[in-house]
């Protein structure tokens, strides 16, 4: 299911394990990437949002 949402951030090997295939999920993918986490069945994936200083 969590790859299926975020192929690009997310992929999952044949041993059922998940790799994170980027720490930085490009620009545009943010509901993707929440409803990978949303929807994994194993509870993986955690998010954790990073403010940004100017």
């Amino acid at each position: 299911m969590c790859e299926s949402f975020a192929p690009e951030v997310f992929e999952v090997q044949p041993d059922g394990s998940l790799v994170l295939l980027t720490d930085e999920p490009p620009e545009g993918i943010s509901k993707a990437v929440r409803a990978a986490a949303e929807s994994c069945p194993v509870e993986a994936i955690s998010l954790e949002e990073i403010g940004h200083t100017s």
